[in-house]
């Protein structure tokens, strides 16, 4: 029985660019890759401004008094 060839595209490292070569749903070349992105990610998130988000079922203007 002969083996069907598939085409298959380069897959590349999402944070260096090297080619993967393995598993099909693999995203990294090394554990550095992987945890260079990731740490690169989170500060990323770290940096942006904290915005303070109203809690659930409070309106996030305060209530009118009457005669104001």
């Amino acid at each position: 029985m002969k083996k069907k060839s598939m085409k298959t595209a380069k897959r590349f490292c999402m944070q260096c660019g090297g080619t993967l070569n393995g598993r099909a749903d693999q995203k990294f070349c090394d554990l550095w890759c992987r945890s260079s992105y990731h740490n690169a990610e989170r500060r990323s998130i770290a940096a942006e401004p904290f915005r303070l988000m109203p809690p659930y079922g409070i309106p996030s203007t305060p209530p009118r008094l009457p005669g104001s």
